[in-house]
């Protein structure tokens, strides 16, 4: 269906989204 389809792709964005702050707070942190 339509809404899970759409569902599916918010939680892949999100999930994508919290790896990135992930791998920036990773990096940064020693950094400051």
């Amino acid at each position: 269906m339509k809404t899970d389809r759409t569902d599916t792709e918010v939680l892949q964005y999100g999930r994508n989204q919290r790896r990135k702050e992930n791998l920036f707070s990773r990096h940064l942190l020693p950094l400051i």
